[in-house]
């Protein structure tokens, strides 16, 4: 193979640009903070991204159903609480 000037250029070239791709894709992950921008970027971490927002929205509607059911008990509560202070108080009169 015969190493010519026009060669050399073009891996230098082509050298350069991916240098300067791979300076410019760790200055946007360092500018945003997050390594994955779109989808294709990583689809293994894309989906794992899509299931932890589902998993975060159910935990999310488990933790405010969980409150209305707490807040449903506590009432309940205190209404047996007022049947048996009315039901002692019957008992003494």
């Amino acid at each position: 193979m015969r190493v010519t000037d026009s060669l050399v250029f073009h891996n230098a070239t082509r050298n350069t640009a991916r240098a300067r791709e791979a300076a410019q894709s760790a200055a946007d992950v360092a500018s945003t903070g997050t390594k994955l921008v779109h989808p294709g970027d990583d689809p293994a971490a894309a989906s794992m991204v899509s299931a932890l927002r589902l998993a975060s929205g159910r935990y999310e509607a488990i933790g405010k159903s969980a409150g209305a059911a707490s807040d449903e008990l506590a009432g309940a509560d205190a209404a047996l609480d007022g049947v048996s202070t009315a039901l002692s108080r019957e008992r003494e009169l």
